[in-house]
């Protein structure tokens, strides 16, 4: 078998690792000559490697002759496998593990259909993606936010029920109810305008004032819609928030 092996040094690592792991997955083995372990695991990483027929690039440091990209790494053991994907370390082991588990170790390193679909950051991608993996969260976010500057609202919201309603679904699910609300509510006007501060004291005195309790829920709900678009560390979260459980408690 030919070497399937590239030698890296801490002068070429900016450009064999970090710069073609934007276009293939690349395997890093940290190793030295006297590391018996090393030697173990040498061939079935080349073995492996051979497998995805250059789908995956294979390359090794030797420690001792490259100190500092060892420490950059936090290289505490030996051998130590890190794979760089976009130029970050996406998954990692240390040990010579078994040939079935560094074929597992390979496969989470694979692009898949969808993922290569959902990069596209079209509508036509987004969906080819979801029409291969349903939950593909990548292509959710993706479609719902095309659809709700379409103002396809119902649409992007069917489609952020596959997620949980955290991070960014959740930003997206509260902006689309304010969106629906907007037409006939100047709260929710404000707030879409980005006048955080006045949108959140209209619904606050609604809290406090409204005869009916399903206005006072409907207010209720929106302030936490907004906490949710400007997340809890904003400073009109912690505010509000406070401000929120007085008027109810």
């Amino acid at each position: 078998m030919p070497d399937l092996t590239l030698n890296v040094t801490e002068a070429t690592f900016p450009e064999a690792v970090l710069k073609k792991s934007e276009m293939t997955p690349v395997v890093v083995d940290f190793w030295a000559p006297w590391c018996g372990p090393c030697r173990q695991l040498a061939p079935v990483l080349e073995r492996v490697t051979a497998q995805y027929q250059g789908e995956i690039i294979l390359t090794k440091i030797n420690v001792d002759e490259n100190p500092n990209i060892s420490a950059q790494f936090d290289i505490q053991g030996i051998p130590a496998v890190k794979a760089f994907r976009d130029a970050k370390v996406v998954n990692e082991f240390t040990g010579a593990l078994p040939e079935n588990a560094v074929q597992q170790f390979f496969e989470t390193l694979l692009t898949s259909e969808a993922d290569k679909a959902a990069t596209l950051h079209t509508e036509e991608g987004y969906r080819k993606a979801l029409e291969l993996e349903h939950t593909h969260a990548g292509a959710i976010l993706g479609l719902a936010r095309i659809m709700t500057e379409r103002a396809a609202h119902q649409e992007a919201l069917t489609l952020l029920e596959r997620l949980p309603a955290t991070g960014e679904a959740g930003q997206l699910v509260a902006r689309i109810h304010l969106a629906l609300e907007a037409e006939d509510d100047q709260a929710a006007q404000l707030a879409l305008a980005g006048e955080y501060t006045q949108a959140l004291e209209l619904y606050l005195e609604r809290v406090h004032s409204a005869p009916d309790p399903d206005a006072k829920k409907s207010a209720q709900d929106n302030m936490l819609r907004l906490f949710a678009i400007l997340g809890d560390d904003h400073p009109l979260t912690k505010t509000y928030r406070r401000k929120l459980a007085g008027a109810l408690f």
